[in-house]
């Protein structure tokens, strides 16, 4: 089944129902893990870095010109 919403606010409403729905915070109550985050913590800011160069080059203009690609076909 699927739903579909008019916009972000109304996306973030259903997501907020659907969490209260399970009678669960679950995906927005989880704890992190200390251990597992320092793991990761290097390589995740390698990440930032990599993406700070690569959001600089000219393929992603369209995107920063027109949106989502779905938007640009419109």
């Amino acid at each position: 089944m699927r739903d579909a919403v008019p916009d972000d606010a109304a996306m973030a409403r259903y997501l907020a129902a659907a969490a209260v729905a399970l009678g669960s915070p679950y995906p927005y109550g989880w704890a992190e893990d200390a251990a597992e985050a320092a793991a990761v913590r290097t390589a995740a800011h390698e990440q930032v870095d990599d993406w700070r160069e690569q959001v600089r080059l000219p393929y992603l203009d369209m995107h920063r010109e027109y949106g989502a690609a779905g938007k640009a076909a419109s």
